[in-house]
């Protein structure tokens, strides 16, 4: 997805293409999206992260809705704001097994 993103937008910059940039980022969230309902089970916290900084509903676990667009998983989208990504936050931090000491 990240060579998705960076190709397309890249094209998207240099021929002004905001209907290319609205399609690559619909793209990107439905990857996530998916990314994050598949590993849930697995990593629930950090899914819940994921889903807490895109500031959406639990709906967004249910393949009910696999194929919804965002605006089936906020409030209200007239005045959904994602919440502030400080750099370098790790959504997936290495079990203490990982970590050589």
């Amino acid at each position: 997805m990240n060579k998705y993103w960076v190709s397309n937008m890249k094209v998207a910059e240099s021929n002004n293409d905001n209907l290319l940039r609205k399609q690559v980022l619909i793209d990107a969230f439905h990857a996530v999206r998916t990314s994050i309902t598949l590993i849930h089970p697995i990593a629930p916290s950090s899914c819940e992260m994921v889903r807490e900084y895109l500031n959406v509903t639990e709906k967004i676990w249910s393949w009910d809705y696999i194929f919804k667009s965002i605006d089936t998983f906020v409030e209200d989208s007239s005045t959904h704001k994602l919440k502030y990504l400080e750099p370098r936050i790790d959504f997936f931090k290495k079990h203490e097994s990982q970590i050589i000491k």
